[in-house]
Order: C-alpha cells, then sequence, then structure tokens
C-alpha cells in the first residue's frame, strides 16, 4: 500500500538532528505572481501567456500534448520557465509530470525554482545561479536515481532508482517564511491527485541569492525527454512538528524512518530526522530514562548491556534503516574529568552543549572524531563506539544524541563515567540517567526564564521508567 506524504499544512523547526536547521520568522510580502495549469495542448508555438524559452540551445517543441526537448544531449539542453519571476515572495506549489526514457544524463528530467538558463561549464544543466532544482534520472544514467542542487551542490536522493524510465509526477512546495523547498516524487504516475512516494530532498533557499527578480519555475532537458500538465497553486506553508521537550528523570526520544531511504551515515541520519522535524514524515516520539535500547529480533549483540529497551519504533522482524534523536539534560554535581561512553550497531554522534571534548578513544568499529561540542563515529558494524573525555563545571549541560541502523542488528547505550577513560571499565561506568545504579541524573528542560526546576519538585516519580508518553505521529 502507498503512503501519501502530500498533506496541507507543514513546517519546519527541527530539534530532532545534531545540525539543527533554523530559519527567520518575518511576515510574508505580497507575491507578484499568477497561479495557472497549462496542459500543452496547443501544436507548434510555444503556450502563454504564463511561459517563456530561456537561453536557447534546442527550442522545445509542441504536439498538442506534451513539451518536448529534443535538443542532443547533455550539451544541447534547454528549458520553459516562468514570465512572472517573483515566486519567491510567497507560498507556492508547483508540479509536472515527465516521461524518461534513456538517454544517459541527457535523458534526465530538470524542474526547479531560479533563473532557469543552461550552465555551459556543467552539461548545460540549469546551475545558472540563483537555482534549486531537482534532476530525474533514466534507467540508464546513476541507477535511475534523483537529485537535489542547491546552485553548485548536489545532494543524492535517498534510496536509490527513485526516479527510472517511465512517467513520474514531481512536486515543488515552497514556504517563504521558512524559505525551503521540499521535493516530492510520485513514482509510475498513472493520473489523478498526486501521492508522494518519496521525498526527494529539503533545500534551503535562505541563502543562495533568490529574489524578486529572479524566482521563476521552470523545467526542462533533452533527449525527447517530454513534460505534460504543469500547475502552479497557491500552498498552506509548513507545519511544525517539535520534539517534546526532556522532562525530569528521562531524554526526551525521537525515532523516524521512511521506506526506501537508506542511512549510510550520519548525515543520512540527520537528513531523515529533518524531514520529520519539518512535518514531512512520521515520527515515533517518547521518553527514555537511559539511552539503553535493543532489536529484540537481532540484538547484534546487545553491547555492554547485553539488554535494554526495544526500540520506540520496533517492528516484528529485522528494523533497518531508521534513525535515533534523544536530547536530555544531565545533572553534574561534582566539577571534575568526565568520560561519556556511547557504544552502538550502527554509528552515533553526541553533542554535549556548552562545552568541548578534551580527547576521544575508540576500540571498535570505524572512527570516533571530535569537533568542538560534537563527538562523531559514523561507522557502520557491531561495535561502533567512542569514549569522549570532557572537564566540567558543576552545573547542568544538553546532551544530543544521534544513532543510526542501517542494517542487521540494532543496539545503543549512552555510560559516563568520572575522571579519564580509555576502556570500559564496569566498576566506573554508569548508564546515563540511571540514578539507582549511581548514573548521572536527568533533570527538565530549563524554564523560559533558564531556570532549572529542583528536582523534588520535577517529577522524580519519572526516574526509572523506560518508555513514557509514547506517541505517533502520522499525517493525514
Amino acid at each position: 500500500m502507498r503512503h501519501c506524504l502530500f498533506s496541507h499544512g507543514r513546517f519546519v523547526a527541527s530539534l530532532a538532528t545534531t545540525a539543527v536547521l533554523s530559519f527567520a520568522m518575518h511576515a510574508q510580502p505580497v507575491q507578484a505572481v499568477t497561479f495557472f495549469t497549462e496542459n500543452f495542448s496547443n501544436t507548434g508555438a510555444l503556450p502563454g501567456p504564463n511561459l517563456e524559452q530561456s537561453v536557447l540551445n534546442t527550442a522545445a517543441t509542441f504536439n498538442g500534448s506534451v513539451a518536448t526537448f529534443p535538443g542532443g544531449g547533455d550539451n544541447g539542453r534547454s528549458y520553459l520557465r516562468t514570465i512572472d519571476d517573483d515566486y519567491v515572495s510567497g507560498n507556492f506549489a508547483a508540479e509536472i509530470t515527465t516521461t524518461l526514457n534513456n538517454g544517459g544524463g541527457g535523458g534526465s528530467a530538470f524542474f526547479g525554482l531560479g533563473v532557469g538558463d543552461p550552465f555551459a561549464a556543467f552539461f548545460h544543466e540549469p546551475r545558472t545561479s540563483p537555482s534549486i532544482f531537482a534532476r530525474l534520472q533514466p534507467s540508464d544514467f546513476g541507477g535511475g536515481g534523483a537529485v537535489t542542487t542547491d546552485n553548485a551542490v548536489e545532494v543524492t536522493s535517498p534510496g536509490g532508482g527513485v526516479a527510472g524510465n517511465g512517467t513520474h509526477r514531481v512536486r515543488m512546495e515552497y514556504d517563504a517564511a521558512k524559505q525551503l523547498i521540499v521535493f516530492y516524487i510520485d513514482k509510475n504516475y498513472a493520473g489523478g491527485p498526486f501521492v508522494a512516494d518519496s521525498v526527494l530532498g529539503v533545500r534551503n533557499a535562505a541563502d543562495n541569492g533568490l529574489n524578486a527578480t529572479n524566482a521563476r519555475v521552470f523545467f526542462g532537458s533533452s533527449s525527447n525527454v517530454t513534460f505534460d500538465d504543469l500547475s502552479v497553486t497557491s500552498f498552506g506553508g509548513f507545519v511544525a512538528g517539535d520534539l517534546p521537550a526532556p522532562i525530569a528523570g528521562a531524554f526526551s526520544v525521537r525515532e523516524v524512518r521512511q521506506s526506501g531511504f537508506q542511512i549510510n551515515n550520519i548525515s543520512d541520519a540527520n537528513a531523515l530526522l529533518n524531514l520529520a522535524g519539518a512535518g514531512f514524515l512520521p515520527a515515533t516520539d517518547g521518553f527514555s530514562s537511559t539511552i539503553n535500547f535493543i532489536d529484540p529480533d537481532n540484538t547484534g549483540g546487545g553491547g555492554q548491556d547485553g539488554t535494554g529497551n526495544n526500540f520506540l519504533s520496533d517492528s516484528a522482524g529485522d528494523d533497518q534503516d531508521f534513525a535515533q534523536f534523544a536530547r536530555g539534560f544531565v545533572k553534574i554535581e561534582n566539577a571534575g574529568t568526565y568520560t561519556f561512553f556511547t557504544r552502538g550497531d550502527d554509528g552515533f554522534s553526541l553533542r554535549l552543549i556548552g562545552d568541548t571534548w578534551d580527547s576521544v578513544t575508540d576500540n571498535g568499529d570505524g572512527t570516533t572524531t571530535i569537533l568542538g561540542d560534537l563527538m562523531e563515529n559514523p561507522g557502520t558494524g557491531g561495535n561502533v563506539n567512542g569514549f569522549g573525555v570532557v572537564t566540567l563545571d558543576a552545573g547542568v549541560y544538553e546532551l544530543q544524541y544521534t544513532f543510526f541502523e542501517r542494517a542487521g542488528g540494532a543496539y545503543n547505550e549512552l555510560w559516563a563515567a568520572q575522571g579519564t577513560h580509555t576502556i570500559f571499565n564496569t566498576n566506573a561506568f554508569r548508564l546515563v540517567g540511571d540514578v539507582n545504579a549511581g548514573g548521572l541524573e536527568l533533570v527538565a528542560a530549563p524554564s523560559s526564564n533558564g531556570t532549572i526546576p529542583e528536582p523534588a519538585t520535577a517529577m522524580l516519580g519519572m526516574i526509572g521508567v523506560a518508555l513514557m508518553g509514547l506517541r505517533r505521529r502520522r499525517l493525514a
């Protein structure tokens, strides 16, 4: 059964990654554009009055049914674009249908926002700045996948083969207040309402020079790629899907997975978590007194503890390609040196807000590195671990932890011990949050005035409860 991802009313503000996206909120200006549909039913002449040919290589042709781009290969690409050029000032959604039939790179289809001119220095793709676009690839190019590009920066869409030969419909949504563009694909489109099979990418439009004189909706190709049924309509904008704030005695936890989205590293995990934080994908949210999770159907050895709670989004069978984000506030009673140890199957990152790691060691799969307040091991394997040493004053510190599972066994753990350690010492390390065993205490998120509630008045009864307040968010 296909899962409908498209839904009106979504937004952007993700606490659910170690690379949180943030966008300025501002009053939305008047958008001087036309919303329209075009079915290319004319023969011969360029349809009007809403479209124009961009810088010309080989002109598009019209046979009364579709627009065809007959140029020869990569360097014969051309584009049609809207005459109106201020689509950046307000919200809009644009859709178009395209048919791919091999042709190598020249047979790719392009759909995006910006100038819409071919860039000669890069195979005449529509990279003339500014530009944000999706490139759908035929089966004989790049495995039939898709790429989203913000000016010259490409991001391969998760899940191989999301396009390929056939007829597909692509949707582009833009939110002016959040300055975000999201691309979706309805693969093997057979008519009717748009139903997204996958999200191709989320791109930040805030920093690439789009303005009221260069923001046109454009599309095009070469090698006889065809397009049909363009629509550009008003869009309501994105609605927030924020992670609940941590509470006393527990981490706030989110897990996200999406069919066809393969997670190979932390960047992929952050991308998936951002999609959920922006409201584009469902997430499983809850609370946990520790980070100590396993897949009961394939524990991968279970780490140091050997046991744990089921992952929040656990399903029957071997769970693959999901990401977890946890956020908590840890209380340091005594100033000094501490070692945080995280181990999992597969990779992780741990951010300690307000301090920097002194050193890092690992003795497992992959390589753990540090960058300021971030300790990260993007490896895959049954023993991806890292010992991060840090010097802390007494006080409360925010932890942000991200984990991903690629395939096979799955577990993850987060421990801490006083002093400097480079190997796991069962007499020293305790799970963060396991106060009954001597672990560091988790307290509630600071209030709006920055104060931390006293534990005695901040739900001490929650300590030791493993999966509290579990809830499942789904799109309509």
